[in-house]
């Protein structure tokens, strides 16, 4: 009598076959009949569809030609086109509704009549409708019935994708939740537009829109685009530079009314493009609360758009760590009383920076611009907001344009590239205008420049102050200005402040001042100028009884008299102005020497002190008594 112990395991072993036929089947590429498992289901399908058959297969293929699929099979494929190509995925086989149709990813029919259902979390890869990221098949379909079926998380894997127009496109059909797009790595991950495919304005690849009163989150990271400008050449317009298609964006997003979106994106990069980068783009009631972008790169660029464009209502925007080609905002004037902030750390900008917020603004509610280790060839414009730069560099190709603003910069070099050249209506390198009291403050900066034109223009008229008002101010700054070839280095209609600078000169004035239409402040203390030049001119006319106060404390020149040039003595002595109107008023007793001053230009009034009492008798200086050139001006002893 054979032992109890093998007969159970006998009977065990029959029992757990005949469990397991009833349980997983598996449809194998050459033969879709059912054969026995080759291995036991997943613990998913043990906790959750114990009851459930579990149909694997090898392909989509093999599992659309499944003749045994049956209602409430679950079916596992190994991969879309080939196992492992990445297209796998999980299936609820169910009876076909009359309104399914086959998009080749979230509902795919079945020679058996059946429908085959993906089953997933809130995720999806365009592999599992049908993309194969080789570089040479058109996965264009496959993104855009991935995107039209409603999941949160769209995930594009590593591959090489070729499409030929627009492939997410939620402007028919606005988005009622938050979504994510997301691939490997900008390096991995990589989408590139077809030749000769872009027919018209404002085609973008992607367009991503809320539905009404959704609020939503947008979140974009780890792909690569390029958008092939150089192959859609017949779009340019008669200028041969700009795109005349200038919206056709690579991404662009769109909130809903009054419900502010939230936007991440990072880690993307983009090449060759035609419109914007990344564009988002509101109104007045199409708003952002908060806006991040860090490591995004782009190159390639040669239209005149933005890498990065932002424009609308915004809460906040941050963006660091960037390498692009262009940077700019077009944003909506602040409710009263409000304050919107902008910060940018750590980027680099090869064509473009550009900030400016929309409509006149007041003081109380401007943009506030924060500004950190920014490198740039251009800074096109700060319109109606306050600026402040730390460490920046603008090493210019193109003009640098300050307008309606109020901007800072501290511990930044401005220079001007080899090939730098002006514009025909450019009246200086940095252009500044008034319609906002704008004005311009530089301290611990290194300042070099040339050419035929100043470095600062400021339109007049003004009536403005110094560091505590609107005004222009140098402080503690270098300034090389030896190769330029314009009659001044600054021309300035509003009130000056210059303190603790060594200017470098070649024959002309650092500020000059044109005709004065309001009163004028001006102070120069502590400066050291080398090169035969001037430190300011005091201007030669003045109307509306305008007066002008100049105050010239322990400057050093390389030629004695050469801190301020006078050119019309008696504009500068008489009495002007009404109640209320300045008075001219000239103090000037920084020079320093050891006799009586004999180069220079000297008005009355203005002292000379000795510079070495001690051989001298104590003489402590000399007042000019007679305004005049060096020969003709007469001194006095004090």
């Amino acid at each position: 009598m054979k032992p109890f112990t093998s007969k159970w395991l006998y009977v065990s072993a029959a029992v757990a076959v005949i469990f397991f036929l009833s349980t997983v089947i598996n449809i194998e590429a050459a033969d879709t009949k059912a054969k026995p498992p080759t291995a036991t289901p997943s613990k998913y399908t043990q906790e959750k569809n114990s009851k459930t058959a579990i149909v694997r297969c090898e392909t989509v293929k093999h599992m659309v030609s499944g003749a045994s699929l049956a209602v409430g099979n679950i079916v596992s494929t190994k991969g879309y086109y080939l196992p492992g190509d990445g297209g796998q995925g999980t299936y609820a086989v169910r009876a076909k509704n009359v309104d399914d149709v086959d998009n080749g990813g979230k509902i795919i029919l079945l020679d058996n009549g059946n429908v085959a259902e993906l089953i997933t979390d809130e995720t999806v890869n365009v592999k599992q409708f049908g993309a194969k990221g080789d570089g040479i098949t058109d996965d264009t379909v496959a993104f855009q019935n991935m995107f039209s079926a409603n999941y949160k998380k769209f995930y594009i894997p590593k591959g090489d994708y070729s499409v030929n127009k627009q492939i997410c496109n939620y402007k028919l059909n606005p988005l009622a939740h938050d979504i994510e797009i997301f691939g490997d790595g900008s390096g991995q991950t990589k989408l590139k537009l077809q030749d000769n495919v872009i027919t018209g304005d404002g085609q973008r690849l992607f367009t991503i829109m809320a539905a009404e009163g959704n609020a939503f989150t947008v979140c974009l990271h780890d792909m690569h685009i390029d958008m092939n400008r150089t192959n859609n050449h017949g779009l340019v317009d008669v200028s041969g530079d700009r795109y005349a298609l200038q919206h056709c964006h690579a991404i662009g997003v769109y909130p809903a009314d009054n419900a502010p979106a939230t936007v991440l994106a990072y880690n993307l990069s983009f090449f060759d493009l035609i419109g914007d980068g990344l564009g988002l783009s509101g109104n007045s009631t199409q708003s952002y609360d908060t806006v991040t972008v860090h490591d995004i790169v782009s190159k390639g660029r040669k239209g005149t758009r933005s890498d990065i464009c932002l424009t609308g209502d915004f809460n906040s925007v941050t963006v660091y760590d960037c390498d692009l080609d262009s940077l700019e905002t077009e944003v909506n004037r602040p409710a009263a009383g409000r304050k919107r902030r902008f910060s940018a750390n750590n980027v680099v900008t090869r064509q473009r920076l550009d900030f400016g917020a929309k409509k006149d603004v007041e003081d109380g509610n401007r943009w506030e611009y924060t500004i950190n280790n920014v490198v740039s060839s251009s800074l096109m414009a700060l319109r109606f907001c306050k600026c402040t730069y730390f460490n920046c560099k603008f090493e210019l190709g193109k003009k640098f344009v300050v307008a309606d603003s109020d901007a800072y910069f501290t511990g930044c070099e401005i220079g001007m590239a080899d090939n730098y050249v002006y514009g025909d209506t450019q009246r200086g390198l940095i252009t500044a205008t008034n319609k906002q009291n704008s004005s311009l403050h530089f301290n611990h900066c290194t300042i070099k420049f040339s050419g035929s034109k100043p470095l600062i223009y400021k339109e007049a008229p003004v009536n403005l102050a110094r560091h505590d008002r609107y005004g222009l101010s140098f402080d503690s700054c270098s300034i090389d200005a030896t190769g330029t070839a314009s009659d001044v280095c600054l021309v300035r209609a509003g009130d000056v402040m210059l303190i603790n600078n060594r200017i470098k000169l070649n024959g002309y004035s650092f500020v000059s001042f044109g005709k004065i239409l309001s009163d004028i402040h001006c102070e120069s203390t502590g400066n050291s100028v080398t090169g035969n030049g001037y430190i300011l001119t005091p201007p030669i006319e003045s109307s509306n009884n305008s007066g002008f106060s100049l105050v010239s404390k322990n400057n050093s020149t390389q030629t004695l008299g050469n801190a301020v040039n006078f050119t019309r003595y008696d504009k500068l002595t008489a009495r002007r102005g009404g109640s209320g109107n300045l008075v001219d008023v000239l103090e000037i007793d920084e020079l320093r020497n050891g006799s009586e001053p004999t180069t220079g230009k000297w008005i009355k009034g203005q002292k000379v002190y000795n510079s070495n009492p001690a051989t001298k008798k104590r003489i402590k200086g000399w007042v000019c008594t007679k305004s005049g050139h060096a020969g003709n001006a007469k001194f006095s002893q004090f």
